[in-house]
């Protein structure tokens, strides 16, 4: 995939600004091998466990490497990063992709399935986790 048929392909998810920013601080770990916290959407104006209009887009959170003092080049873990700007998502987007990619529907169950992309040296890789499956804690790819 080219990079300009990802871009084209960026959905913008609105999810609750209140409720996922704590979620998001707490997550730690590797892109695509560790499955990523459910953030409460914004559905038909309002998120439907605060009542809250605040929404933060998806393509606004990214993944950011943190590197210890002793590092040997790869990174120690990941966080997830909140940030807004164009030359923020410009930088970010193309280099390691997005956590919160797109939803396509899951075939098993028919619910919600979350899409990642990461665009590590080696090449785009995805990850798709069933949200049903990660509410249960068994996780469907």
């Amino acid at each position: 995939m080219d990079m300009r048929s990802f871009e084209e392909k960026i959905c913008d998810i609105r999810f609750c600004r209140s409720c996922s920013i704590s979620s998001l601080k707490r997550w730690k770990g590797w892109p695509i091998r560790d499955p990523l916290p459910l953030l409460p959407l914004i559905e038909n104006g309002k998120c439907k466990i605060c009542g809250g209009t605040n929404d933060l887009l998806s393509m606004n959170i990214i993944w950011l490497n943190i590197h210890g003092p002793y590092n040997t080049g790869l990174p120690d873990y990941w966080i997830l990063k909140i940030n807004e700007g164009k030359t923020f998502k410009k930088k970010f987007i193309s280099k390691w992709g997005l956590p919160y990619y797109k939803f396509e529907t899951c075939k098993r169950c028919g619910g919600l399935l979350l899409v990642s992309i990461f665009n590590p040296p080696i090449g785009w890789q995805l990850k798709k986790q069933c949200m049903k499956s990660l509410l249960s804690g068994t996780l469907i790819e």
